[in-house]
């Protein structure tokens, strides 16, 4: 079930609730009631699980851009080295 599906059922069940609540027998009333709170807590592990993932992700982005400096960096160095070794003559090679 989805979290939105979830979410437009506790309104609904609020909804008969205020509706109909002097009509409903108390036993209806307490399961209406069992199942709202069984429904928040299912609410509230999704978000929490939503928001670990969501942080998971970031940190694996935010490794991913610290590596992608790091070899553009090094490719940059690299890119000087080979302009200064083809700069020297042939017979400098060891210098």
């Amino acid at each position: 079930m989805s979290l939105h599906c979830i979410q437009e059922f506790l309104h609904i069940c609020g909804t008969v609730l205020q509706e109909n609540g002097s009509k409903l027998s108390d036993n209806t009333l307490i399961e209406y009631t069992k199942v709202q709170e069984q429904l928040l807590e299912r609410v509230e592990r999704i978000e929490r699980s939503h928001e670990e993932r969501l942080k998971n992700i970031e940190e694996k982005l935010d490794y991913r851009n610290k590596l992608l400096l790091e070899t553009r960096q090094e490719i940059q160095d690299t890119k000087k080295v080979i302009a200064v070794t083809r700069e020297k003559k042939w017979w400098e090679f060891w210098k």
